[in-house]
């Protein structure tokens, strides 16, 4: 498979994704079908987030969480990327901080239903993706990144929790 094959094939999950994310599953499971490659720019950070982020929605507890936590997910999308290109890819285009609050608060607005297992679920996901798409040293970077990230969120949040919580 030649780079424009690879290119064109982000062209199109990334315009169709803004559309569809029934269509943008369909392309990226024909993207995970070709050769693996080293994960290297922003095009490659979005087919990651796209195709991570469908299946969280299409899993049975996990989509309960996000679909009450993002209401528009085309921003969140690009912020989505700009957060993991600056963990993987070390780019200076996000300045969003933290994401801690924002699960502190979901945790909260749900009684401290978050479990462990959703982070152990969300992580396994995430690495599962990694590894469909993505070889290599940033391939290897993000999926580190991604395990530690839950496990730290959690802990955190865990210690955020009211004694009414537990």
């Amino acid at each position: 498979m030649s780079e424009w094959d690879i290119v064109f094939s982000k062209q199109i999950i990334r315009r169709f994704s803004e559309q569809s994310r029934n269509i943008a599953l369909y392309f990226s499971q024909l993207v995970v079908t070709m050769e693996k490659r080293p994960l290297t720019d922003e095009y490659d950070i979005e087919v990651l987030i796209d195709v991570f982020y469908t299946k969280v929605l299409r899993h049975k507890e996990l989509s309960v969480f996000f679909s009450d936590a993002v209401k528009n997910w085309e921003y969140h999308k690009k912020r989505f990327v700009q957060f993991w290109s600056a963990q993987i890819l070390f780019t200076d285009t996000y300045d969003g901080g933290t994401p801690l609050p924002q699960h502190v608060e979901i945790d909260r607005k749900y009684g401290g239903k978050f479990k462990k297992e959703h982070f152990d679920a969300w992580t396994n996901i995430w690495v599962e993706t990694v590894n469909e798409l993505y070889v290599g040293e940033k391939a290897e970077l993000a999926k580190e990144t991604g395990e530690n990230m839950a496990r730290n969120i959690y802990m955190k949040m865990f210690l955020n929790r009211k004694p009414s919580n537990f």
